[in-house]
């Protein structure tokens, strides 16, 4: 599955939810937002991580 997701909606949400709630819920849904921000990054990295673990494997055949 190649395809990106927007998460415009889901990112705007969570920013309601950061500036809505106390102290602690603020803090918790700003971690959940950078989270979700960076999904995309850890995503094409762990792509090329498994990537490069099949090159290896073939040349250890």
């Amino acid at each position: 599955m190649d395809e990106k997701i927007d998460l415009t909606t889901a990112l705007k949400k969570l920013h309601r939810l950061q500036l809505e709630g106390g102290d602690l819920d603020g803090a918790y849904w700003l971690e959940v937002y950078h989270l979700l921000e960076h999904v995309g990054e850890y995503r094409d990295r762990a792509l090329d991580a498994e990537e490069k673990l099949r090159r290896i494997r073939q040349l250890s055949k």
